[in-house]
Parts: structure tokens; sequence; C-alpha cells
């Protein structure tokens, strides 16, 4: 545990090669996000260093979970989709604070030196884009398990799922789960309910902006 070293009196050198040396021995290394909107581990400067060395070091495998409440909370909060974003895929380790000050800026010094700011960011936010992913996609499998899908809240998640993976890029991702949306309010609604709802509305043109985003000029119409 890299709190309990950095606690003590060892030298910074000694505690980087521990750390390291720990990091990429376990084989697999757990970061919790939470809260899912104001992670403390994404806080943590060398949190942030775990994570990165762990998602590019041979050997060792990073792997994001989240309390399954804390992911239902998550999911809840799609309708805004660039807050989702903005809090677990805008990381700044330069901005992220550690038990000592000193630790800090020896840690920032080293990243700077050795790899830059702009570089670790960039890996670490691929890393939690892609665990945000993967997250919707399991709540979207489950919900295409489930034993009856046939409602409209169902349907309203399923277009907010749609529009983070619009946002994140998987424009593939976003379509399916755009016509997930549309075919429970073909269900529940029928063709004459969904003429008149705004909602079903908002997915034809969520599956227009994919159409556009995709370059399908004509079908984006």
């Amino acid at each position: 545990n890299q709190h309990r070293i950095s606690d003590s009196d060892v030298p910074f050198n000694e505690f980087y090669e521990i750390f390291h040396s720990t990091v990429t021995g376990v084989g697999r290394v757990w970061s919790m996000m939470t809260p899912w909107d104001n992670p403390h581990y994404l806080k943590r400067v060398w949190c942030i260093f775990e994570l990165f060395v762990a998602n590019t070091e041979s050997g060792v495998v990073a792997d994001i979970i989240i309390p399954k409440e804390q992911e239902i909370k998550m999911i809840e909060s799609l309708g805004d989709v660039e807050n989702l974003l903005g809090v677990l895929s805008k990381t700044k380790i330069e901005n992220a604070d550690a038990s000592k000050e000193e630790d800090k800026k020896n840690i920032l010094a080293l990243v700077k030196k050795d790899i830059g700011f702009g570089v670790l960011n960039s890996k670490v936010n691929a890393l939690l884009r892609e665990w945000i992913k993967a997250t919707l996609m399991g709540v979207v499998d489950e919900q295409s398990k489930a034993e009856s899908d046939d409602g409209l809240d169902n349907a309203n998640m399923l277009y907010n799922i749609g529009g983070a993976f619009r946002k994140i890029g998987d424009y593939n991702k976003a379509m399916e789960t755009y016509e997930q949306a549309l075919d429970i309010r073909k269900r529940v609604l029928g063709e004459e309910g969904m003429d008149e709802d705004a909602d079903t509305a908002a997915v034809y043109n969520g599956i227009g902006n994919v159409k556009y985003a995709k370059g399908d000029y004509n079908g984006a119409l």
C-alpha cells in the first residue's frame, strides 16, 4: 500500500522502487472508482501513476471497479453525458495531491522527464473511457437478457447510453443501442403512438447524428 509506505520516512527513490516493483509484481491492480462523480482514487498522484504503470507495463493488468450502487448512480446520470466524461476521463496528474508534498514534486518531475504529463494523462483517460464503454456495454447486455425489457424507462436508459457511446466515438455501439431503444418504443407505443412521441423523435435524431458522424449524410436526413 503506497499510502502506508509514504507515511514513513522512506526516501523517495527507495519508495519509488518499492512502489514500482510492487505494482509490476502483483500481476493485477484494482482501481476503485467511488464515488463515481468524484473518485478519491483520481485525486491522488500515486494512484494515477499506479494506474498508468499497471496499464503500460507488461505482466500486469489494470482493472477498474465500481460498487454496484455507484454504477447505478452513474447510469442514472447519463442524461448529462458531458458531466460523466468530464468526471471520469479528464484526469490530470498534475492536479492531484499526495500525502507528502515532496512526493508530489518528485513524481511530477519524474513524469515530466520520462514521458510528459500529456502522454500519461492521455493513456490514463483512454483507459477510463474504455472502462466507461465496457460498463455501459455490460448494462446493455444485462438489458437484452432480461425477461422483459418492454418499458419506456428501459428505452430511455438505452437512449442515454447510446448518447454516451456517441460522445465517446463508438458509433457502431451507439447505433446498436439506439436501435434497441427504438425497438422497445415500437413494441410499447405502436407505430401511431411513436408518431406523436417526443422521446421517439429524440431517438431518431440520435440515429441521424450517428449516421452523419459516420459520413452517411443522406441517411442522416
